[in-house]
């Protein structure tokens, strides 16, 4: 018998996010119980194993999740925003609980996917993380018809009182962007901003001259001020490189910068992590 999620690998890699298959997840649901499929319960794993600067420890909590007989959601998204697929049936994740729109006391399970997230309480939500749990949750309720105003909500609100995930997370946010009749830009979190230049800079054009100037002034620090001098000393090539690339990126138009920053940002700021990085050696 093909199980009711059975497909959803192929419905999240087709909104263009990385997928990891646990071994026999297509297969695998608890048997004490029906598994119907009508919505999407969020819950954060409250491990924070994402921050333990192991990357060793990251697939810990799907290895221990899929297991038959084991607590837990069918799908668990890392701090990187990858999906783990760990069971294509019914889960134990929600519990007790009052119920919440069309969700019944205590029916959670029976009614509902659950969707597990590599966050713990006092930890910030990552914008790769933040922005997968939009993309995937909303191509999961368009693939399966979730009424969301009825059948999609956090563990919190599902267990009120015993339960307090996700933790800081904008539910309703979430609610909205799966209900957008087109797929609207995913912003890099619904939490508050951990972004180091969103920090500094409210504006597009004000990160624009920001990201400018710092490309601007470590390039003079490296060569001649024209860019004519010598080939620069062994090891920073690639660090020119980057510079030459990020001062292409933040010459843009202003408003493409705005509507792109979502999908090109992290890869912006990873590179001006690069350079004050060697700059501060």
């Amino acid at each position: 018998m093909t199980l009711p999620l059975a497909n959803a690998a192929n419905v999240l890699r087709a909104a263009g996010l990385t997928v990891v298959e646990m071994p026999g997840w297509a297969e695998r649901g608890e048997s004490d119980g029906q598994f119907m499929n009508l919505g999407l319960i969020l819950h954060h794993d409250g491990m924070g194993l994402g921050y333990d600067d192991d990357p060793s420890n990251d697939a810990n909590v799907p290895a221990n999740m899929a297991p038959l007989g084991h607590d837990g959601s069918q799908f668990w998204v890392s701090r990187t925003g990858v999906w783990y697929c760990m069971a294509a049936g019914r889960k134990w994740h929600a519990g007790k609980g009052p119920g919440w729109g069309s969700i019944p006391a205590d029916g959670g399970n029976t009614r509902c996917a659950g969707i597990e997230t590599d966050h713990t309480i006092g930890n910030p939500w990552s914008p790769e993380l933040a922005r997968s749990i939009l993309v995937g949750s909303r191509a999961l309720a368009l693939a399966y018809g979730y009424d969301v105003d009825q059948f999609c909500c956090g563990h919190r609100e599902f267990a009120p009182g015993r339960k307090s995930d996700p933790e800081n997370y904008d539910l309703d946010a979430w609610r909205a962007y799966m209900k957008a009749p087109a797929a609207p830009a995913a912003p890099a979190t619904t939490a508050p901003q951990t972004d180091w230049i969103d920090d500094l800079m409210a504006s597009p054009a004000e990160r624009k001259a920001f990201a400018a100037e710092i490309a601007q002034a470590v390039l003079g620090a490296l060569i001649d001020p024209d860019g004519s001098g010598p080939a620069p000393a062994s090891g920073f090539g690639r660090l020119i490189a980057d510079v030459q690339q990020v001062q292409r990126e933040v010459r843009a138009d202003v408003a493409t910068l705005a509507d792109a920053r979502h999908d090109n940002g992290q890869a912006l700021n990873a590179k001006l992590d690069l350079i004050l990085g060697e700059v501060r050696k």
